[in-house]
Order: structure tokens, then sequence, then C-alpha cells
């Protein structure tokens, strides 16, 4: 548990009036506030998930939920996580799954888009630039480190690959991505960054065409004798796009991170999708999420209300294809943000009377917080933490 600390005394009252307004409202908090927010998070939740997220035990499943009511604090506590994450050297991706920007598991492209967008380097904060660009730039300077050899054909890339630097099927990864990074590395080596910028885009986006890649290969005198790229993927294509996602992990774990972590929320937002279709392709997608064996450091921490469940369970009685399999996975592999206890509840009104302190420059009033998280009636032990936030907040400012 994260209590007041010195460094709470150190920040400056402006810093502390924005933190004392982001709890207020109840939204996610900037990276530069989330330091000192961590006490008021589900210390049991938030233990849970790291300690899930680095399980690497043979048969760990890929994915957990984190179930909690409306102001239960499920976002609040994913972007705590996602900082936890970044400072334990994972690579994150935090995004909040909406019907309006078609950001749903149906779609798998669209999906990988947006978690790409959304990804973030444990060096993010003091680093600018594309993250999935610097990802890949960072396995090409090891890559063209350990080989002086010639760009001439794939073999370059098995020659990396017995380095350790891709896996070691990795003829079995789609030819698309297989030549964009090899243009990448073309590019790297001559310094051509408009090969570089496309061989990155053709891993982001499947609408860089194909043609377009092999006269790229043509241009810069590779020659293919059975290699060619004449698939491009649909949009529904879940196994390119979970394809996309291992080699990417790949290349995070070459460069030294840990992995990568695609934290989800709002995953209940499925049930807005009108059409029976939709939804069953969304289900079944989820439970090959759900179902990846074969991934080691790829982790999805999926958010949503208890009730999801329940929807599950109505959509399985109407025999929608992958919601039974998908309400038995949340089932067994889920935890639950839970009433605050005596002890958080303390710690959370510690912890905002130091910080409105110095909101408000007044000395803290440490025995009127203890008081009322000691007084609190047990039978309002079911406030969810952004009311009892709210609370303490109250009493704070009225001690101004």
């Amino acid at each position: 548990m994260i209590l007041v600390t010195s460094v709470v005394a150190q920040i400056s009252p402006a810093v502390a009036r924005d933190i004392i307004a982001v709890l207020d409202r109840g939204v996610a908090p900037s990276d530069g506030l989330i330091g000192f927010l961590h006490a008021t998070c589900d210390q049991q939740v938030l233990h849970r998930v790291k300690e899930f997220v680095e399980d690497e035990a043979p048969g760990k499943p890929p994915a957990m939920f984190v179930l909690g009511e409306p102001g239960a604090g499920k976002t609040y506590s994913l972007t705590i996580l996602r900082d936890a994450l970044l400072r334990q050297g994972f690579v994150t991706s935090l995004l909040t799954l909406d019907i309006a920007t078609r950001c749903l598991p149906n779609r798998p492209d669209l999906l990988t888009q947006h978690i790409l967008a959304r990804m973030t380097l444990p060096d993010d904060l003091a680093v600018a630039g594309d993250p999935l660009s610097r990802l890949i730039d960072a396995w090409a300077t090891l890559a063209l480190e350990i080989s002086a050899d010639p760009i001439r054909d794939m073999a370059f890339l098995g020659n990396i690959s017995d380095r350790g630097l891709l896996p070691p099927n990795f003829s079995s990864l789609d030819p698309r991505t297989r030549l964009a990074l090899l243009l990448y590395l073309v590019g790297r080596r001559q310094a051509d960054t408009e090969l570089m910028r496309l061989s990155v885009e053709a891993v982001r986006d499947r609408m860089v065409e194909n043609r377009m890649l092999m006269k790229a290969a043509t241009d810069n005198g590779l020659i293919f004798r059975q290699f060619r790229v004449t698939f491009t993927p649909g949009p529904y294509d879940l196994n390119h796009f979970l394809g996309k996602l291992r080699i990417l992990t790949w290349l995070s774990q070459c460069v030294g991170w840990r992995g990568i972590v695609v934290l989800v929320d709002e995953i209940s937002a499925i049930s807005d999708l009108r059409h029976t279709p939709s939804r069953r392709k969304a289900f079944q997608n989820l439970n090959a999420v759900c179902g990846l064996d074969d991934v080691r450091g790829l982790s999805f921490v999926l958010a949503s209300i208890p009730a999801f469940a329940q929807t599950l369970h109505r959509e399985g009685r109407a025999h929608v294809d992958g919601a039974k399999d998908l309400e038995e996975f949340l089932r067994n592999n889920s935890i639950e943000i839970g009433r605050i206890g005596r002890t958080t509840r303390r710690a959370v009104a510690l912890q905002i009377e130091a910080i409105a302190a110095i909101a408000l420059g007044r000395e803290r009033d440490v025995a009127r917080m203890e008081r009322l998280a000691a007084d609190l009636d047990d039978a309002r032990t079911g406030w969810t933490m952004r009311e009892w936030v709210r609370q303490c907040i109250s009493v704070a400012r009225s001690n101004a």
C-alpha cells in the first residue's frame, strides 16, 4: 500500500490542485500525476494483475478479466496499471472499446490498429516519436550489429533467426511481415528513411499494397527465387493480426523489454453491436485471444462490468457461438474490484488530506481524516472507490 510519502510533500500547490481536480471528476490521470495516486486504487487488483502479467508458467492463460461496477475504478485502475507495468519494463497499450470508433474485436484489423496506435514503450515518457517505429528500429540496430552480411534475400532473416532475434520458425510468419522487416533492415543500412517509413507502415496497416513492397524489394536489389507476397489479409483474418502481435512481442523482448500487455477497457461494449453475426464474431475472436497458448510475453487485461457475464449467459442460451465459452473463461479468470476495506479507506483518506493541504495552503488535519475513516458506518462499506474519494475530498475542502 502506498501511503503519504515525502514525494507528495514535495509537490507544488498547482500540481496538488490538478490531482484533486482529477480525483473529484473521477477521470483517469495524466502521466504526470499518476505517481501520487496509486493509493486511490484497489491494491489487491493491482497486485493480482501484476502477478498475472509476470507469470511465465506453462499453461498460464494469456488473458484475465477485471470486473467492477460503474464507479468502482476500472478505468482508473487500468491507467495506474499501465504506469506500473511501464516502470517494470513492459510495452503497454491502453484502449477502450467503442462502437463509434469501430474499436471492437469483431474487426481484428481495426482493433490491431488501435492497439498499435496506443502502444507505449517503457521509455516513452521521456522520448518523442512513433513507438512502433522506435521498437522496430531498436531491433534493427541489434540485427545489423550481429550480421554484416549483404542483404540479398530472405536468407538474411534466417541468419537473424539463428541468432535469436526472430522466432525459430520465422518462415511461418506471414510473408508481408517478413518482407517489411527485411526492407526495414535494408533501409536502415542505406539510411533510406522513406523505405524505413514504408516498412513500418506495412507492419502497422494491411492497406500498404503488396506490389509496393515487392517493387521496393526489386528497386533495392533483392532477388527472391521462391518467396512471393501474393496474399493480402482480410479485415477478419484474426490469425494474421495475432501473428503481428506475436512478432512484435518477440521484438520487444529481443531489445530488452519484458513483453507486451494490452489493457482493454469497456469489454461490455460488444453488447452495443446490434447484429448477431457481429457479436458472434467478437465472441469468437475474444475466445481465440483467451485461448492463445504459444506466445510468451503477450498478455491481455480485459475490464468490464460484472453484468457482462449475464449478457454472455443470455447470448449462450440463444446459441450465439462463442458466448458460452467466453462466459466460462471469464468465470475462471477474473478478479473483481471489491468493497473498500478499513485499511484502504484510511490510506486513501490520508493521501487525499496530504495533497489537499498543499493544494489549499493549510496544515494537515490528519486526526479528522482518521476519524472519518474509523467512523464510517459499516452499512456504507459498499461505497465505490470513487464515492469514497469524493467524500474525502469534500471533508478535506471543508477544512480550509
